[in-house]
């Protein structure tokens, strides 16, 4: 089975730092409880946010 899909709107977010979004939304929606430990692992496994974008995307995801 071959699966297609549009990566368009993955690759545009990425290009400008801004792929976390995804998180928002699945929190949003109910499908993670919680942003924070993801967005701790992807700090762990080498992304870097600014102290600052950190606060304040945890601010943004309810979880300050």
């Amino acid at each position: 089975m071959k699966i297609v899909s549009n990566t368009t709107p993955i690759i545009s977010l990425a290009s400008i730092g801004q792929l976390n979004i995804f998180l928002l939304i699945a929190k949003e929606k109910n499908i993670i409880k919680s942003t924070k430990p993801l967005l701790d692992e992807m700090i762990s496994k080498g992304r870097w946010y600014s102290k600052t974008v950190y606060l304040q995307f945890l601010e943004r995801a309810g979880e300050m």
